[in-house]
């Protein structure tokens, strides 16, 4: 994946201030409970596309001593997050600008990955998924929760709702992405572990 492509990619909801502030309401436990359980302390974590940063910020807490790093391919979100951890986010907790198509960590380093919301904005998920594989540790956990748009239900049901969600499709076909990822995350994640490993990462999906 060249660094031309990965600019190519669009972050359909942007980072306007009342977008990241809706998704620093998120936390480990109302977002990621479903990885929560197999996070040990001493593990080394990396959340891929981390925003804000208030999801890593939980990760953070469930590993230490363990390394806890988001990367986001945003500078002003990355520069969001660290300014809302604080002088007191823990010592174990970092934040950098990076993209999952291009890591610039070795392969194995990590024992968890995980991603919330990312794949429906990307235009090559399995590509992302595969380089998530390749920076686990054997027998590592790989946790990723994506949206399928077309599973929304909406009440009341209203012809502006409907019109929204059809706007919601048009925008993320035109940027080459994928609205029903969630249907599409277990087909995605086998073709992402097409190269065999001795000993394969958990995969949790949602």
């Amino acid at each position: 994946m060249s660094s031309a492509a990965s600019a190519a990619e669009i972050y359909q909801l942007g980072h306007h201030p009342s977008v990241v502030a809706r998704h620093a309401r998120r936390t480990a436990e109302t977002a990621a409970a479903f990885i929560l359980a197999f996070l040990k302390p001493g593990m080394r974590l990396l959340d891929v596309g981390c925003g804000p940063g208030s999801i890593t910020s939980g990760f953070a807490q469930r590993v230490a001593p363990g390394e806890t790093i988001g990367i986001d391919p945003s500078a002003d979100v990355i520069a969001t997050a660290k300014s809302l951890a604080g002088a007191t986010a823990p010592r174990n907790l970092s934040f950098e600008v990076g993209s999952i198509y291009e890591p610039r960590f070795a392969a194995g380093t990590f024992d968890a990955v995980f991603a919330n919301q990312v794949l429906q904005h990307l235009r090559h998920p399995v590509d992302a998924l595969r380089q998530m594989r390749a920076l686990l540790a054997p027998g590592g956990v790989l946790g990723v929760r994506v949206l399928d748009w077309g599973s929304t239900i909406f009440y009341p049901e209203s012809e502006g709702m409907r019109r929204a969600l059809a706007l919601q499709f048009d925008l993320t076909r035109r940027n080459g992405a994928e609205p029903n990822a969630g249907r599409h995350l277990r087909q995605w994640l086998r073709e992402a572990a097409s190269a065999r490993r001795a000993s394969p990462p958990r995969r949790i999906r949602r």
